[in-house]
């Protein structure tokens, strides 16, 4: 990415770059392994017209564009489609929603895309492909202040060819186009052109299987109504969703178990056996979201790589896979998970070896670094402190810990108040699970060079792989250079996971081809009573 390339990023939007308030759901690489299970005397539905979710996560706007909390894109996962959009429980698999076929290439830079015949909005006006064409450049325009722009910087503009076929203009040859229109769900240029941020994220007028009847003015309740006249592929079988946002782990569950609530996402690790026994079903998914370190590495107690290395060395990650998250998590090897298709083992891995930590802060003539650790205020990172307290302290590190929530340490790390922030990431909430876009959120732009201040000759390295891997059609050559970035990645270590861990949803019995999806958690869609 060059540095005209580069989206600028608002404090706003900074906030969910390793993400906000509860926990960011994640994505697990294929058909879920799904681990689940329930009491005999599990509980019954207590009104098959309608199921509502216990979400854990704040709902602040629903437009598609814009939304910034998981809430808030969990939500619009009913209300909006993309021309693309990743199949249910399968992470590599794009299918066509509002698109009839994949892109045709009209030249090595411009692509048509033909749109699904019938296709309406909720207000019952006709899709065109100008409606399209406003969507993507509206994501487009600095003016939107889109989190998504960052991932379309190959695109040059879009515009409608006629009602019902879109043109793609591309900067340069890219083979990710496919991947980066899943990614932008389509709104009404009608409506959306003149209308207000506020009534945007009340008021959104979609194509999905779900038209919003109601938002609360708290942003603490909403209600979809099954739209009639929906005639894609996204399979709606419940007349009705309520989505209720209850933070507190705790009262949650209490709300599932006395059928308040049909079903619940992030479900605690601590609560998953209790809840099993008490007449509720628990299943938890793999995903990519992920405990990540990020380093200042403009302070000198970490402008060496081999204190970062020492730092990761000194993690006993297996104590807390069991102790913090009950065995429903994984070492992180790299920072793609150990199941994504583009998984390379780098050379360099962080195994637990205290003797391999002290021998290279001794390497670098400082006797006991000393830092401060910012902790984002989730449960279970908050849970993981006395062990890696103890585990540092053991290598020879002095720590101090601070926790926050972590709308607040974002403008600090950005300002560079601190040495090293212990928080989680997932871009693959954003409906995309290729190497390209989750490396690039990390490791270029603004949290590299904003956040860890990592700038030097291997960070210019990343993004040049990166480029190089995004304009080869050759998947042997494309693993080879995803696997060079891994390899940049590990050395350097400027951020780097702890963990990849496993999402967790809780439901009542009664409800048929239910599971913990990933990214969202809970996804109704495809569910029956």
């Amino acid at each position: 990415m060059t540095a005209d390339d580069r989206v600028p990023v608002s404090l706003d939007r900074r906030r969910f770059v390793l993400g906000t308030a509860a926990v960011l759901l994640g994505a697990t690489a294929t058909t879920p392994l799904l681990s689940a299970c329930g009491s005999e005397e599990a509980a019954s539905l207590p009104d098959p017209s309608e199921i509502t979710v216990g979400l854990a996560n704040t709902i602040q706007g629903l437009d598609p564009h814009t939304a910034d909390t998981i809430g808030s894109i969990s939500v619009v996962h009913y209300l909006f489609e993309g021309l693309y959009g990743l199949e249910r429980g399968n992470m590599n698999k794009l299918v066509p929603q509002l698109a009839v076929g994949p892109p045709e290439q009209i030249d090595p830079t411009t692509y048509h895309v033909r749109i699904r015949p019938g296709a309406t909005f909720h207000d019952g006006r006709p899709v065109k492909a100008s409606d399209v064409a406003y969507s993507i450049n509206r994501v487009l325009d600095p003016a939107t202040s889109s989190l998504l722009a960052v991932f379309l910087t190959a695109f040059d503009k879009a515009a409608a060819v006629d009602g019902q076929v879109l043109r793609i203009k591309l900067k340069k040859p890219w083979t990710l186009l496919t991947e980066r229109l899943a990614l932008v769900k389509v709104m009404a240029e009608h409506t959306a052109a003149d209308a207000t941020a506020e009534e945007l994220a009340r008021k959104p007028i979609g194509t999905g299987p779900y038209r919003l009847d109601a938002f609360s003015a708290d942003n603490k309740q909403v209600t979809l109504t099954k739209y009639a006249r929906y005639n894609g592929p996204l399979q709606a079988n419940v007349p009705q969703i309520k989505c209720s946002v209850i933070l507190d782990d705790t009262a949650r569950l209490a709300a599932l178990q006395s059928q308040q609530v049909t079903a619940m996402n992030d479900i605690a690790y601590q609560d998953v056996r209790s809840a099993d026994s008490s007449g509720v079903t628990t299943g938890t998914v793999p995903s990519f979201n992920q405990s990540l370190i990020i380093f200042n590495t403009s302070r000198p107690t970490f402008a060496d790589k081999r204190t970062r290395q020492a730092f990761l060395y000194s993690v006993d990650r297996e104590s807390i896979t069991q102790s913090v998250f009950f065995g429903k998590a994984r070492p992180a090897v790299s920072y793609l998970p150990e199941d994504h298709p583009m998984f390379r083992r780098p050379k360099t891995e962080y195994r637990f070896d205290v003797d391999k930590a002290k021998s290279l802060l001794g390497s670098t003539g400082e006797a006991r670094p000393s830092f401060t650790l910012l902790v984002s205020n989730l449960g279970w990172l908050s849970a993981q402190i006395p062990l890696l307290q103890a585990s540092l302290q053991q290598a020879g590190f002095d720590v101090k810990i601070e926790q926050g929530e972590t709308e607040s340490l974002v403008p600090r790390v950005f300002a560079g108040d601190f040495d090293a922030w212990l928080t989680v990431t997932d871009p693959s909430i954003f409906g995309g699970y290729d190497a390209d876009m989750l490396i690039r959120w990390s490791y270029t732009g603004a949290i590299p060079e904003s956040m860890a201040r990592w700038t030097n000759a291997a960070a210019g390295s990343v993004s040049q792989l990166l480029d190089q891997a995004t304009a080869t059609e050759q998947a042997a050559d494309q693993a080879d250079l995803y696997g060079q970035v891994q390899q940049i990645i590990a050395d350097e270590a400027p951020i780097f996971p702890l963990h990849h861990r496993d999402i967790t949803a809780a439901w009542l019995d009664g409800l048929e081809n239910f599971a913990p999806t990933v990214p969202q958690g809970v996804d109704l869609l495809g569910v029956r009573i």
